[in-house]
């Protein structure tokens, strides 16, 4: 793991990107005089929020990747439905006949946006 030490002058930034996985670089947030903004690249930010001071704005990329990831469990969906996650831990493939979605009842954890999205794919109205 590489260690990334802040340069010289970390006084002046007023901006900051920092990855989840930075340690230090979050921690060193509340010490940054001039910081104004942290962006994330995710769209949760509670691996980030104690450290942000109130002086700052903290922006997140809520909406981002809405699609891609709502598309990936409908994908998910239908792998779990064709039995295609057994299939690939056993290494086998079966004949068994996959089980139909249509009608099934899906229980969405969290409804922001993402899981909005996946309401939408599945033919619910978010």
């Amino acid at each position: 793991m590489e260690v990334r030490r802040l340069p010289e002058g970390r006084d002046h930034a007023a901006f900051v990107l920092p990855d989840w996985k930075d340690r230090e670089l979050i921690d060193a947030l509340p010490q940054l005089e001039r910081l104004r903004v942290v962006q994330t690249l995710s769209a949760g930010t509670d691996w980030i929020e104690e450290r942000v001071p109130a002086r700052a704005t903290l922006c997140n990329a809520r909406g981002e990747r809405d699609a891609a990831v709502a598309e990936w469990v409908v994908g998910a969906l239908l792998g779990d439905a064709y039995g295609q996650f057994t299939a690939a831990r056993t290494r086998r493939w079966s004949d068994a006949k996959p089980r139909e979605l249509q009608g099934a009842t899906v229980l969405i954890v969290g409804f922001g946006s993402i899981g909005r999205a996946v309401s939408r794919r599945l033919g619910r109205s978010a």
